[in-house]
């Protein structure tokens, strides 16, 4: 009993080890990358690693840039300009400009997740590129504040994985400086985006990349905020319908004297509206912008037609 009792003592004691990287340079001693961002070039692309600052008192984040044929490859150039062993495991941020394909992108997130395993919350986004900055020595660090801040209003979803859940597309939020656009990318085909407001928060919601709308509507001047859920049901027609319910609604009108009504009617016809415009701009013969074929086949085995789904709308409380 007493030997295995020791025996069960020295296993803990090496798990811990494992487990605290024994035998590994302390975490203070590496170089700590938050985010990595990726950028066309005049010779491939740049590379742009932010990381942790090292002074305890004040701790700037640091910015290392490098150039290289492909992203792995300008992101390892970075790397071999750094002085201590790099450390990929509080990275929460992955980013391409809007100058990158679909399938480069993909290629590049396959890459980063085989080879860099980061942890699954990364985050992977688009940048419009008049959103980047001039100096990316300089401005690394103030953008990385911008979108982490406007990623907590947003509420989107953009896991790495996002990009190999479906074989000839997917879709992401893009920053445009001020706020969250979303724009889907589609494999040979040009990609279709959408600029903050509305058509980006019902697109994101639709896909089940978001729970929330928070925007203005200028056109009708309204400002809605509310939690959103989607469902999916398949048609006998081969249509499908999507029930998009909207919760905790608070919506105001620039006009006071506004009926509640009428603010939601008003509200109603423009959510049908941007729907009819998504689905039109993303209907295309074998592409399931929606996600709907991967839903109505796990209820009952059909691949509705995108270009024929409907909306219902459902306004609680």
């Amino acid at each position: 009993m007493v030997v295995c009792k020791k025996i069960l003592v020295c296993l803990s004691l090496l798990l811990v080890c494992l487990l605290a990287g024994c035998g590994a340079p302390l975490l203070s001693d590496r170089e700590i990358v938050r985010a990595v961002f990726f950028e066309k070039s005049a010779s491939g692309v740049r590379a742009v690693m932010l990381l942790e600052g090292k002074n305890a008192e004040k701790p700037t984040p640091e910015t290392v840039l490098a150039e290289g044929p492909s992203p792995m490859q300008a992101l390892q150039q970075a790397e071999h300009r750094l002085q201590g062993d790099v450390f990929y495991g509080l990275m929460d941020l992955a980013v391409f400009t809007d100058a990158f394909s679909c399938e480069e992108i993909r290629t590049a997130g396959k890459e980063l997740w085989d080879t860099l395993r980061p942890v699954p919350r990364i985050r992977t986004l688009l940048l419009d590129s008049e959103a980047a900055p001039t100096d990316w020595k300089q401005g690394t660090g103030e953008l990385y504040e911008q979108i982490t801040a406007g990623s907590k209003r947003a509420h989107f979803s953009s896991g790495l994985q996002q990009l190999f859940v479906q074989e000839k597309e997917y879709a992401l939020p893009e920053w445009q400086g001020t706020g969250f656009g979303f724009v889907f990318l589609r494999q040979g085909r040009e990609a279709v985006r959408y600029e903050a407001g509305l058509n980006a928060q019902l697109s994101a919601v639709l896909r089940r990349q978001s729970d929330r709308l928070d925007c203005r509507i200028p056109e009708q001047d309204l400002r809605l905020r509310a939690n959103a859920t989607v469902q999916c049901d398949a048609q006998p027609s081969g249509g499908a319908v999507l029930r998009l319910t909207l919760r905790d609604i608070k919506l105001s009108s620039g006009s006071a004297a506004a009926p509640e009504a009428e603010s939601r009617q008003k509200l109603e016809n423009t959510v049908q509206a941007a729907f009819m415009r998504i689905r039109a701009d993303t209907a295309a013969d074998g592409f399931d912008p929606l996600r709907l074929h991967s839903w109505t086949f796990a209820l009952d085995g059909s691949r509705p037609d995108t270009a024929a789904a409907r909306l219902e709308l459902v306004l609680e409380s």
